[in-house]
C-alpha cells in the first residue's frame, strides 16, 4: 500500500498553480514529493480554477487513503468534477461501473445460446480491463457519458485493432449491456446509443469453384461421413453451424425428407423447415442413421452422435480445414485462400440461384428478405440471363441483312 505523511493541498504559486502531496511508493522507503498541475493552469478563470483544484485535491486524497496510485487520470478528474456538479444524482439509483457491467453480463449471458453468452462474457472482460486501465471502474455508471463511450470504441480500434465487422459486433454487445442498466434506472441514457456502425469489411471468404467443390465433396465423403452429412446440410440446406450443433435426430422427418429447426435452435429465433434434396436424401435414410434415439445430438462429442453433449463450435471448421490443407498438399487443389467451412453455404446459395427461383432459396435459408439471401450469393462475372435475352426485332434484322 502507498503511504502518505501529508494530505494533498492546493498551492497557488506566482507562475503556476499545483497540487502538493507526499507519498511513499510501494516497495520503497523514501518519501517522494509530488507537484501535479492536473491541467489547472489551462483554466483562465481563477474562481473556476480554484473550484476545480479543490475537487482534484479531494480526489487525490481519496486515492491516497485507498492506497492507489495518486496521480489521477483525466477521466478520473472529469468524473470527479461531474460528481461535484451533480450532487442531486446521489439521491438517484446508483451503481459502480464495474458492478453495473457485471450485472449486465449476469443478466444477458443466461440464454440457451452459448455463443451469445460467450460474447457477453468476453465483452465484460474487455470493458472491465479498459475501465481499470483508465482508473474509473469505481465511478458511478451514471457518470459514463457518450464521450467515454467513444473513447472505449476508439480503444477497440486503436489498441485491439478490430476490423469493421468486429467493431460493429462489439458495439451491438456493449450497447445491449448498457441497455440493461438504462432499463433498471442506473443510467439516464445509453451512452453508446448514437455511435454509428462502420461500413462492413469486404468478405475474405469465397465460394468453391466447381472443380474445387467436386474434389472436396469426394474427399469429405471418403474421410468422414458425419462431416459429409453436416456439409450437405450446410451446402444444400443452408443450416448454420450453430444450428447444426444443436440438431438432434428427432428434428428429422425423413418420411417427408425435411429437417425441422425450431425457434429455440435457429440463429434468428424463427422456426423453419429445411428440405433435403431427393438426390442426397439416401445419406440420411439408412440403417446407420436410423439406429440412434431421437434425443441424441447428430454432431455430438468427438463428432459422433451423443446423448447429451454437442460438438464444439470450432470442430467442423477444424476438421474441414484439415481436409482442405490435405488436398492442397497433394496438389488436387491449387489455392485454398478464402475457402472455409462456411464457403459451402456461399457456394450452395450461389449455385442454387442459377438453378431455381430466388424465393425458393430464400425460403430454404429461412431469411426474412431477399436482400439477406443475396448477401451470400456471389454472382458470376457473366450474366447468363442477359446473354440469352432475345428480341424478335433483332432476329428479323439479322435475317434481312
Amino acid at each position: 500500500m502507498n503511504v502518505t505523511t501529508n494530505r494533498a493541498r492546493l498551492v497557488k504559486g506566482k507562475t503556476r498553480w499545483y497540487i502538493l502531496f507526499y507519498w511513499i511508493p510501494l516497495g520503497e522507503t523514501k518519501r517522494k514529493r509530488e507537484r501535479e498541475t492536473c491541467g489547472l493552469n489551462r483554466i483562465h478563470n481563477l474562481k473556476e480554477r480554484e473550484r476545480t483544484g479543490l475537487i482534484v485535491v479531494k480526489l487525490i486524497n481519496e486515492l491516497l487513503i485507498k492506497g492507489e496510485y495518486p496521480r489521477p487520470t483525466q477521466k478520473q478528474i472529469d468524473l470527479a468534477i461531474w460528481a461535484a456538479e451533480n450532487p442531486e444524482k446521489k439521491l438517484e439509483r446508483n451503481i459502480a461501473l464495474q458492478d453495473g457491467i457485471n450485472l449486465a453480463r449476469d443478466i444477458k449471458a443466461t440464454s440457451d445460446r452459448e455463443l451469445s453468452n460467450k460474447s457477453y462474457r468476453s465483452m465484460n472482460n474487455i470493458f472491465l480491463n479498459w475501465l481499470k486501465k483508465e482508473g474509473i471502474e469505481l465511478s458511478q455508471a451514471r457518470q459514463f457519458n457518450a464521450h467515454f463511450a467513444h473513447d472505449f470504441m476508439d480503444h477497440c480500434v486503436r489498441d485491439r485493432k478490430v476490423c469493421n465487422t468486429t467493431f460493429n459486433n462489439y458495439l451491438a454487445t456493449i450497447k445491449s449491456m448498457f441497455k440493461v442498466l438504462e432499463q433498471r434506472g442506473y443510467i439516464d441514457t445509453n451512452p453508446f446509443k448514437h455511435i454509428a456502425k462502420k461500413r462492413k469489411s469486404p468478405k475474405l471468404r469465397r465460394p468453391f469453384e466447381p472443380a474445387e467443390r467436386d474434389i472436396m465433396i469426394q474427399a469429405i465423403k471418403k474421410q468422414d461421413i458425419w462431416l459429409f452429412r453436416a456439409m450437405l446440410l450446410l451446402f444444400e440446406g443452408y443450416v448454420r453451424t450453430s444450428e447444426l450443433r444443436r440438431l438432434r435426430f428427432g428434428d428429422f422427418d425423413l418420411a417427408k425428407g425435411v429437417v425441422n429447426i425450431p425457434s429455440t435452435k435457429s440463429k434468428n429465433k424463427y422456426s423453419r423447415t429445411v428440405t433435403i434434396p431427393t438426390q442426397v436424401l439416401h445419406y440420411f435414410v439408412n440403417p446407420e442413421f436410423a439406429k440412434y434415439p431421437a434425443n441424441y445430438f447428430l454432431f455430438g462429442s468427438d463428432f459422433a452422435p451423443h446423448p447429451n453433449k454437442e460438438c464444439g463450435y470450432g470442430t467442423m471448421y477444424r476438421k474441414h480445414r484439415k481436409i482442405l490443407v490435405q488436398q492442397l498438399k497433394t496438389g488436387k487443389l491449387q489455392d485454398i485462400t478464402g475457402l472455409t467451412w462456411y464457403s459451402w453455404k456461399d457456394t450452395g446459395m450461389t449455385d442454387a440461384t442459377d438453378r431455381m427461383n430466388i424465393k425458393d432459396v430464400q425460403k430454404q435459408a429461412g431469411h426474412q428478405s431477399i436482400e439477406e439471401t443475396m448477401r451470400y450469393v456471389r454472382p458470376n462475372a457473366v450474366n447468363h440471363g442477359m446473354r440469352n435475352y432475345r428480341l424478335d426485332v433483332f432476329d428479323k434484322l439479322q435475317a434481312h441483312s
